[in-house]
């Protein structure tokens, strides 16, 4: 699997942060975010659009709406990385460079 990275919270400059994703095949979304426990909000949602067991919501700040466009416009950098092989802060972690060096897509 591969994803496009689109961006992360712009006010979160340390590694943990909301962050939008894109499947570059199939134009899907993933959205990295808080996960909402607070059963007002659940239940607002689930009346509209019942939750199964396999969902969640993810809260995303609204400072991230210029990201998300960017998504949704398909005007992302295509292959932008946030840290490089060099810069990642848990190189351990950096599956996408070691698929990248060994040419597994």
């Amino acid at each position: 699997m591969r994803l496009d990275f689109v961006g992360v919270d712009p006010g979160n400059p340390d590694d943990d942060c909301p962050a939008v994703f894109i499947d570059p095949e199939t134009g899907d979304f993933y959205f990295q975010g808080d996960t909402v426990t607070d059963p007002d909000v659940i239940a607002w949602i689930n009346s509209d659009s019942r939750i199964k067991d396999t969902e969640s919501v993810v809260r995303l700040p609204a400072a991230m709406a210029e990201i998300i466009m960017e998504a949704a416009s398909g005007r992302y950098e295509r292959g932008k990385r946030r840290f490089t092989p060099d810069t990642h802060p848990r190189p351990a972690e950096d599956v996408r460079s070691t698929r990248e060096q060994a040419d597994i897509r």
